[in-house]
């Protein structure tokens, strides 16, 4: 699991690229994007192979789970979870 920081008053946009898990000509038909409680995504959005979710708020000194989620065009479900810190950057 990759671990990324967000400032505790900021807001950030991470992502995950899904090429390197799909075969051939499939593609990505639907995404979601979650996180722990206490870590707000304000959105979710994809680009191709590439899911990317906004993430606000968080308290300080609290680490929290992203995962990123695609179903394929061929029905498989593909799924990857980052830790992100918030601290006082």
């Amino acid at each position: 699991m990759a671990r990324f920081w967000k400032d505790n008053a900021g807001d950030e946009t991470y992502g995950y690229d899904f090429v390197d898990d799909l075969a051939g000509a499939e593609t990505i038909s639907s995404t979601s994007v979650t996180a722990t409680s206490g870590l707000t995504v304000d959105a979710d959005t994809s680009t191709g192979t590439e899911v990317k979710g906004s993430f606000s708020g968080g308290t300080n000194g609290a680490d929290y789970k992203m995962t990123f989620q695609a179903t394929t065009s061929i029905g498989r479900i593909r799924e990857i979870s980052h830790t992100l810190h918030v601290r006082d950057l």
